[in-house]
């Protein structure tokens, strides 16, 4: 039992590193490394929980204002888990 509690803490600890990661070199730029920065971006992202369905709609170019382009080249090479971590780590910001 242990080791199945043991496995999903660290489980649960990757994933954040991931989502942690992935925004730092996606994100931060434009959004702030507390995705609170709303000077570039236009918009403060933390704490957003439909972050994922976004993300995939500029990836899919169905969503999208003045910084549509600039947010597709940043998701393009995004793959599906990728949206997810990041999103779940996006929603997490306070």
């Amino acid at each position: 039992m242990k080791y199945v509690v043991v496995s999903a803490m660290l489980a649960c600890s990757l994933f954040a590193a991931d989502g942690a990661g992935i925004y730092a070199a996606k994100c931060a730029m434009c959004h702030g490394a507390d995705g609170k920065d709303a000077a570039i971006a236009g918009k403060a992202i933390a704490g957003a929980a439909d972050a994922e369905a976004k993300i995939k709609g500029y990836k899919a170019g169905t969503i999208g204002g003045a910084n549509k382009a600039s947010m597709q080249a940043s998701v393009a090479d995004m793959s599906d888990a990728d949206i997810k971590t990041v999103s779940a780590f996006v929603s997490s910001l306070k």
